[in-house]
């Protein structure tokens, strides 16, 4: 990655910037690489490649989250310009044990327009002992002014092999015995994130101490692939309308139909992503859309599952109808019969 490679120059350096602004979707990391950033720069063993030892005094206080000099602040509660003032007062005075006194704030968006100018300020003459690192997941939010003064890095989300990885080295180190489809699962469901991604496993391990893919299925809430999958194939495959909807009423017996319709729209791309040209692919096209339409206005109805159940029926019936190619087709051939 281009931030970390950065970031581990500028440390090796010492050219670390006074104020850094790290971006991204929520639980990708910020606060993390946050932490691991205020190791380094006052690690006192640290190595060649700028990463903390992990040992020292320092390291093992910013671990605990107990280092006097490290300080962390939600903006999310803390949005006043009082709070800035009285930051910036505290920032003057030395650190105690550590190189550097830093200041973390998390969700930096959330601060009011008084608090980012009380801020400005200090960014704009940094003391040489002080560091802030700005963490947010809407830098659209943040004043330019601010953004002009920090050293800005975008953290983007993980691929699923990355947080497998992460997940794997997880379960090694805890000597948690773990199925491979169930770490795949996880990684599926997370959408990059890391965070979530140890949040889902801790769950299920707590329900089962055996992490197996059925579990992480009732942690998430999610009906079986296989189940869905034979929903998806009843509705491609013109089954009766009572079939499908029979078997709809399985699966959302314990589960939340709309979960449910969600899951049906990722087996229907899986098929069509595996069969690109085939002979349903329209229909596919009008199924998708039906229900990702259908989904939107939900929140209108008197009763979710039997809207849903609605939905659903409309979808199984789709395949009956002819496509629009279809009925071109035919009308032009009418036309040239009756000529």
């Amino acid at each position: 990655m281009v931030a970390v490679q950065v970031l581990k120059n500028a440390i090796s350096k010492d050219r670390i910037s006074s104020a850094i602004l790290l971006h991204g979707h929520y639980g990708v990391g910020k606060t993390s690489v946050a932490r691991i950033i205020s190791k380094s720069v006052n690690c006192r063993m640290r190595n060649s490649s700028s990463e903390p030892c992990n040992k020292c005094k320092n390291c093992d206080l910013i671990k605990k989250g107990i280092h006097p000099d490290i300080i962390e602040i939600d903006a999310a509660s803390n949005t006043s310009v009082e709070n800035i003032k009285q930051l910036v007062d505290n920032s003057r005075y030395l650190p105690t044990i550590a190189q550097y006194k830093i200041y973390i704030i998390d969700e930096v968006h959330m601060l009011s327009n008084s608090a980012f100018n009380a801020l400005l300020k200090t960014l704009e003459e940094p003391l040489p002992h002080i560091k802030f690192i700005l963490a947010t997941t809407h830098k659209n939010k943040i004043p330019s002014t601010i953004i002009s003064r920090c050293q800005h890095f975008h953290l983007t989300r993980l691929n699923s092999q990355d947080i497998i990885s992460i997940l794997t080295q997880v379960t090694t180190q805890e000597n948690i015995v773990c199925e491979s489809k169930a770490l795949h699962l996880i990684a599926k469901n997370t959408k990059g994130s890391v965070r979530d991604a140890i949040s889902i496993l801790e769950q299920t391990y707590l329900y089962n101490e055996i992490i197996t893919e059925n579990n992480v299925y009732k942690i998430l809430g999610l009906n079986s692939e296989d189940n869905v999958d034979e929903l998806t194939h009843k509705i491609l495959n013109n089954s009766e309308p009572k079939e499908v909807l029979s078997l709809f009423r399985e699966l959302i017996h314990s589960y939340d139909p709309v979960v449910i319709l969600e899951q049906v729209l990722d087996s229907l791309y899986k098929y069509i992503s595996s069969n690109p040209q085939d002979s349903k692919t329209n229909h596919i096209h009008i199924i998708w859309n039906t229900i990702l339409h259908d989904l939107q206005l939900l929140k209108y109805a008197p009763s979710i599952h039997n809207a849903s159940e609605m939905i659903i029926l409309k979808a199984s019936l789709i395949t009956s109808l002819p496509t629009p190619e279809n009925i071109i087709s035919d009308f032009y051939s009418s036309q040239k019969k009756n000529l």
